[in-house]
């Protein structure tokens, strides 16, 4: 059975991360118009190694994310696979490409889930090492309020150690919630791999996915926004198949619904084909497509039988010009 997972609450977790961590990612060191009052020489490296180390945290949500996106994007694609499955007089699908797309799609996010678990682990420790090369109270930095503005808050560069600490909490949440999505991966691409799936032919439980995944995208949207160019990977990947739905009206839920259905060049080669009454239809009009014997009945009320000849040209022009439009191949 498919790993319960909280996408929502994962979602709202690597938000508030982001927005803890990323003023971080830009502080620098106030600088000084004198000698005398200038930083200690170990203030710069040890400013330096927090800001990469900070952006290597904002690397993985960037990932977490990345990761979120390629869940929506598989279950788009497991939507119309198995969709296509229950209506086979309607559509043809290319079911061998298309899995195959699929499984490739889970071996790459529960790479990206796992990268994330596996650094996270360690978070606690890396912090508590910010916090002890930390101790300088008279060094300052400058932190921007919000990424639209410049570094103005000034802070001493041994509370930046402290503030980091006090964000632990959150962190380990983070870490928790990541491991979960790393298991939530793991079910998904054993199942697609598997030669008796459970997911493949689940048009519900895929919708599920799909409609879980679309919230979380609703929910962390709001940072590639305010962080474009830190989250340059998982932004240009969720622009490319999703669409931010707020609204609830009808109108608008079948709006997303079209656009997030459309993943990308790669979605499921999807043909439209005769239905059955269609089939009935060229059976009447057209002689030749059926071996089978029509019978008539003569002005005399006698039943008379023919065998089917070559259809008039009239109907094969008439046919090829539906054909131009999609409607009618001959």
């Amino acid at each position: 059975m498919l790993p319960q997972l909280n996408a929502a609450g994962l979602a709202r977790t690597t938000r508030k991360t982001m927005e803890r961590l990323a003023p971080f990612s830009q502080m620098r060191l106030l600088s000084s118009s004198s000698d005398s009052e200038a930083p200690p020489s170990g203030a710069a490296l040890i400013t330096s190694k927090i800001t990469s180390k900070i952006l290597a945290y904002i690397q993985l949500l960037d990932s977490s994310m990345l990761a979120g996106q390629i869940a929506f994007h598989l279950a788009s694609e497991g939507l119309v696979l198995s969709t296509s499955h229950q209506e086979q007089d309607e559509w043809e699908v290319d079911s061998e490409g298309t899995i195959e797309r699929m499984q490739a799609k889970a071996e790459q996010g529960l790479e990206e889930a796992q990268k994330v678990e596996r650094v996270m682990r360690d978070v606690r420790q890396e912090f508590y090492k910010i916090a002890a090369s930390t101790k300088d109270n008279t060094t300052i930095v400058l932190l921007p309020p919000d990424p639209a503005h410049p570094p103005t808050l000034r802070k001493a560069l041994k509370d930046i150690g402290t503030d980091l600490v006090a964000n632990l909490n959150l962190l380990s949440e983070f870490s928790q919630r990541a491991s979960e999505s790393a298991a939530w991966w793991l079910w998904v691409r054993d199942d697609l791999v598997s030669t008796n799936s459970e997911l493949l032919s689940s048009a519900a439980q895929w919708a599920t996915i799909k409609n879980e995944w679309q919230e979380y995208y609703n929910i962390i949207n709001s940072v590639h926004c305010r962080f474009p160019d830190l989250l340059s990977s998982s932004r240009l990947a969720w622009q490319s198949v999703a669409v931010k739905t707020r609204d609830a009206s009808p109108l608008a839920s079948a709006a997303a619904s079209s656009r997030t259905l459309s993943a990308g060049p790669h979605a499921p080669k999807v043909t439209r084909r005769p239905s059955v009454e269609l089939k009935t239809l060229f059976r009447r009009l057209i002689p030749g497509q059926s071996h089978e014997k029509e019978t008539r009945v003569d002005e005399r009320g006698e039943v008379q039988s023919r065998r089917n000849g070559h259809m008039p040209k009239f109907l094969v022009d008439g046919f090829r010009q539906l054909g131009c439009h999609g409607c009618i191949i001959i």
